[in-house]
């Protein structure tokens, strides 16, 4: 009996795996502008699981993960690269200030019959979007815009290019502090103690005659840094803008004026 041999190949076949990595992606990092702040806080990319394997580093060694968000405080040129197993990506960004809007629309204020009141917030190469709808850099209110409502805050932003400020002032009505047939105390909306012979002294005057009053003005923080009390009216009330020999911050104080059983309240901004 005839036996037939069949013979068995024994085969092996040999797959290959191919990778595509999308190009390094550094698209994240652009330029940026310091306005009023004083660092500029790059965030961290963020990465979706198809870009694995990207990994970054920046001209900064101590960001050579980028696994922290990246704060720049020196004006100036800066990259980031981004690679892979295949390529590399280099993104440039400029860092640089932008001048700060320095706008102040004064302290808030009390406007009597026939007081009116301009709000400058004029700044260069600027423009204004006030509350009211209006563009123009100034906005003039008087003391009749004000009676319906009593009290009103206005406020303004100003656009400097990438840049923006706001800016606030409330303006209000007052029977009590406008009866000139007792007593007015006028008090400035601002003061600059700075010795340049320029308002250099907040100075409070009045038309009050024969009477006793006293003033006492506050920090933001309600802290008492300056009181007088006066037995006759009309002497002005003056303040050099120190407290115990230290020259006060700047900033916005409060003012409270007592006389007989009468109050006055106000507020203005000290600047250096």
């Amino acid at each position: 009996m005839a036996h037939r041999h069949q013979r068995l190949w024994h085969c092996q076949r040999h797959y290959s795996h191919s990778i595509f990595y999308p190009q390094p992606d550094a698209s994240w990092f652009s330029d940026s502008v310091l306005c009023d702040q004083l660092e500029a806080t790059i965030a961290n990319p963020q990465q979706r699981q198809r870009k694995l394997f990207h990994h970054f580093t920046s001209d900064d060694l101590a960001y050579d993960t980028l696994a922290q968000p990246w704060r720049i405080d020196t004006f100036g040129f800066y990259s980031v690269h981004a690679f892979n197993r295949c390529d590399t990506v280099v993104e440039t960004g400029h860092s640089f200030a932008l001048q700060r809007i320095d706008v102040s629309l004064g302290a808030d204020s009390v406007l009597c019959p026939g007081d009116s009141v301009a709000l400058n917030a004029f700044w260069p190469v600027s423009s204004y979007a006030w509350s009211d709808g209006s563009t123009d850099s100034m906005l003039v209110i008087s003391h009749d815009d004000l009676v319906g409502a009593g009290s009103e805050t206005y406020s303004v932003t100003i656009t400097n290019g990438p840049c923006a400020r706001i800016a606030s002032r409330t303006l209000s009505v007052d029977d009590l502090v406008c009866d000139t047939s007792n007593c007015k105390f006028s008090i400035p909306n601002v003061f600059s103690p700075n010795a340049d012979g320029i308002n250099d002294v907040l100075k409070i005057s009045n038309t009050c005659t024969n009477i006793s009053y006293a003033a006492a003005i506050y920090n933001r923080w309600g802290q008492l840094i300056y009181s007088n009390e006066r037995a006759l009216g009309k002497a002005s009330i003056t303040w050099d803008g120190f407290v115990n020999g230290v020259a006060a911050s700047e900033g916005t104080y409060f003012i409270i004026i007592q006389y007989g059983d009468k109050v006055q309240k106000g507020s203005f901004s000290l600047l250096r």
